[in-house]
């Protein structure tokens, strides 16, 4: 969100592409926390699994958006600098092979062997691991990308009174 704030006062061509890819990670970030993916199961029930490869059927409509989302981003996608493209590509990969290609592959397991054992709980320690390692790349990449193209940026947060930030008082 930082970088499409930036963006937006340079007027930038890709700032539009900077707010939706913040809004996606935002939606990520609450999903995350609140399953509301969990939710699709519900809703595709009828689908079929595959022979418990599709045990937990959110993954269906959860990849066919992510493929949707990639093909639309296609254009920003390949005016970013190299070094970050390859930065985005193994956090976006690292990400979504836990979210996505982790829940397919704990969901066949957990339709012939169950959720309570060892091996299921390692599957889905992994897919967090994935998940959040993927999330921990993505961060370091933007981070890095405000200081290559944007220099210092300052954050305060503390008691100022709004009036003393536009005289420049300490208080």
């Amino acid at each position: 969100l930082v970088i499409t704030l930036l963006k937006y006062t340079k007027k930038d061509r890709f700032r539009l592409s900077w707010l939706v890819l913040s809004l996606f990670v935002l939606y990520l970030a609450i999903d995350e926390q609140a399953v509301l993916h969990e939710k699709l199961n519900k809703i595709f029930s009828s689908w079929t699994d595959l022979n418990g490869w599709f045990e937990y059927k959110w993954v269906i409509p959860g990849i066919a958006g992510v493929l949707i989302f990639a093909v639309l981003f296609i254009p920003f996608f390949f005016h970013l600098e190299t070094k970050f493209k390859i930065l985005f590509i193994v956090s976006t990969v690292m990400y979504f092979s836990g979210a996505l290609g982790s829940e397919i592959f704990s969901g066949h397991y957990a339709s012939t062997h169950g959720t309570k054992n060892i091996t299921y709980s390692l599957m889905t320690t992994i897919e967090e691991m994935l998940e959040f390692n993927g999330v921990n790349l993505l961060m370091y990449s933007l981070l890095h990308y405000i200081e290559i193209y944007f220099g210092d940026i300052h954050v305060s947060v503390g008691s100022r009174k709004p009036e003393t930030l536009m005289q420049g008082e300490n208080t």
